[in-house]
This record gives structure tokens, C-alpha cells and sequence, in this order.
């Protein structure tokens, strides 16, 4: 599916449940924000937050209805998911240390272990982020395409001093919740 499409959907999807995913971005920013002042406390909270907003745009791109309580589901599997957040934080800090951009590609790589983790809350943090490699293996050019296609909204929302990031974050979510489901199908479909 091209970037463009999964977009559309991503804002298809919001139309009638954008208030609720706005409320869960809102508060996840507000937590992530707080909690990151707070050096280590932020990685033991981040990868559960991280995995509950996961489970939560899964459920907007499933149809599905979600509610703010969903962005918590990370805590139900919170060992997983700290693990997954922590080693994916050192993996990439190591391999930024080759330069920039073997993070930058890592750091795509990764990128659908939270989204695994919502489906398959029983594996374990070092197995989700290898089944995000492997996932992703052929796809972050696709990823890093979807991210950098939102490149004028953030310019936009930082002129609005960060206003706007509360606005653009449930459609950047969402969208690449459709990216992660669209990997799904294709995968499904071979």
C-alpha cells in the first residue's frame, strides 16, 4: 500500500474517534514529557506507555473501539516491554556510536516491536524487537518515507510553539499503526 493511502486511511479511521485518540496522545505526551526529567524512571515508564498506545491505535486500525484505559494495556505485560525499551535504547545508542545513521536505521528497525508486543503480550522484549528486524527487513526506506512525509505538518506545528503536536500525533500514530498492519496483510497474504 502506498505512503499516501495509509494516511487516508489513518485520518479515515480518526474521523469519528479522533476526540478519544486525542485525549490518549495528549496524555501520552504529558507523561512521556514529565517522566522524561526523571533519567531512569522514564525508561521503566516509556516502553509500557509505548506499548499501550501500540495497543490502542491497534485497535483504531482494527475498528475496534478503544478508550483511554488502553494506553495503560503495556502494563499488563510491563517486563516485556521494559525490556524491549531498554535494549532497543542501547542497540541503537551503540550503533549511533558508528555514526548517525546506522542508529537512524536501527532505530526503524525496531520500530514495530512496541506493535508486536501488543499482539503478542506473552513474548519477550529481545524476541519482539528480532521479529521487528525481521519485519521491517526491506521496509524502513517505506517507514522512514511514511515519517518523512509529515516533515511540513511538523514544521507547521512547531510555529504554533508545540501547540500542534497534540493535533498531528494520533494522525502520525495512526498512520504508522497502518504501516505495521499493512505489514501484517502482506505477510498474511504470501
Amino acid at each position: 500500500m502506498r505512503i499516501s493511502d495509509l494516511k487516508a486511511r489513518a485520518k479515515e479511521s480518526l474521523k469519528t474517534t479522533y476526540g478519544t485518540y486525542l485525549l490518549i496522545s495528549f496524555i501520552a505526551i504529558i507523561i512521556m514529557s514529565t517522566v522524561g526529567s526523571f533519567g531512569i524512571f522514564a525508561v521503566v515508564v516509556t516502553g509500557p506507555i509505548s506499548v499501550g498506545l501500540s495497543y490502542a491505535f491497534l485497535k483504531l486500525a482494527r475498528q475496534m473501539e478503544g478508550d483511554v484505559q488502553d494506553m495503560f494495556f503495556g502494563f499488563n505485560a510491563f517486563v516485556p516491554s521494559f525490556v524491549m525499551q531498554l535494549l532497543s535504547g542501547i542497540f541503537i545508542f551503540l550503533w549511533s556510536l558508528l555514526f548517525i545513521v546506522p542508529g537512524i536505521i536501527k532505530a526503524f528497525a525496531y520500530a514495530m516491536a512496541p506493535y508486536i508486543l501488543a499482539d503478542n503480550p506473552e513474548m519477550s522484549g529481545l524476541d519482539a524487537i528480532t521479529a521487528s528486524k525481521n519485519m521491517m527487513m526491506g521496509h524502513k526506506g517505506r517507514l522512514f518515507g511514511l515519517c518523512l512525509s509529515f516533515f511540513g505538518w511538523f514544521l507547521l506545528c512547531c510555529l504554533t510553539f508545540g501547540i500542534g503536536f497534540i493535533f498531528l500525533a494520533p494522525w502520525v500514530r495512526a498512520s504508522i499503526t497502518e504501516f505495521y498492519q499493512d505489514l501484517l496483510d502482506q505477510k498474511a497474504a504470501a
